[in-house]
């Protein structure tokens, strides 16, 4: 039998650990209350848990990355904008559910851009399918595309990226 290695963790990482998963569960029980502030709360736990671990895998479809690179080099408006936040939204991304944890604002001030411009390279990336939006009322909430960067494995992956759309580039469109 071939011996296996593992790396040790102390009873301090252990705990913290734990304690990390309780929060999380806890955090979750607040949703229906407070959604936003969840989102948030649950995007900096994974962000420190994953710090622990080394760092967070994000599975990124090569082709259909290249593609939406491409894409704002060839059509954005305002091409370094729209690759700015496209980098930015990988580190921002929630674990569990691929959404983009930032508000317009924040998204602004992380690329050194007017909230308006921000909201045309949202539009933009939605249009030829990056992102997806979701909205409720007037709360908008963005999500990766799964076909292109998931933090999802197995058949949670394949499920997000049946209900997904396809690029439009790779479909064929501008």
């Amino acid at each position: 039998m071939a011996a296996r290695v593992v790396r040790f963790a102390s009873r301090t990482e252990l705990l913290k650990r734990d304690q990390a998963a309780e929060l999380r569960q806890l955090v979750l029980t607040l949703e229906p209350q407070a959604p936003d502030a969840t989102r948030k709360i649950l995007a900096v736990i994974d962000r420190n848990t994953a710090a622990e671990k080394g760092w967070s895998f994000i599975m990124l479809g090569p082709m259909q990355n290249r593609a939406v690179v491409r894409w704002i080099n060839t059509h954005a408006k305002r091409p370094r904008l729209s690759a700015a936040l496209w980098a930015e939204f990988f580190c921002h991304m929630r674990t569990d559910t691929g959404e983009v944890v930032m508000s317009r604002a924040e998204m602004a001030e992380a690329v050194g851009a007017q909230p308006r411009h921000v909201s045309e390279a949202l539009t933009e990336l939605h249009g030829m399918g990056a992102l997806i939006r979701h909205q409720e009322g007037r709360e908008v909430r963005w999500f990766m595309n799964p076909r292109v960067g998931t933090c999802l494995t197995g058949v949670a992956r394949q499920e997000a990226q049946q209900g997904a759309p396809l690029l439009a580039v790779i479909e064929g469109g501008a």
